[in-house]
């Protein structure tokens, strides 16, 4: 476990890293990703990543300051009703 800290919010999150191998190519390199802890409410999600985009290549680092965040139970959306022409005015 780690904790991911921005200046509005700071997260206990699992830091996962994932090797990705290239054997033609003899080179390897190793991603992080910090996973917030399973809930009774919401699915884990991603909350910062450090991912390279290839071999001898850039890393991209990311703070998903708003992440999308899934609800387990299944939820209805509801939209706001819009003016319409069969509506009386």
């Amino acid at each position: 476990m780690d904790t991911v800290i921005t200046e509005r919010w700071q997260q206990n999150a699992e830091q996962i890293a994932e090797t990705v191998t290239f054997n033609d190519l003899d080179a390897h390199f190793t991603n992080l990703f910090w996973l917030t802890p399973d809930a009774p409410t919401v699915r884990p999600f991603v909350v910062k990543s450090i991912q390279y985009l290839g071999p001898n290549m850039d890393k991209v680092e990311m703070l998903m300051v708003k992440p999308f965040i899934e609800p387990l139970n299944n939820t209805t959306v509801i939209t706001p009703q819009t003016d319409n022409e069969d509506s009386p005015s």
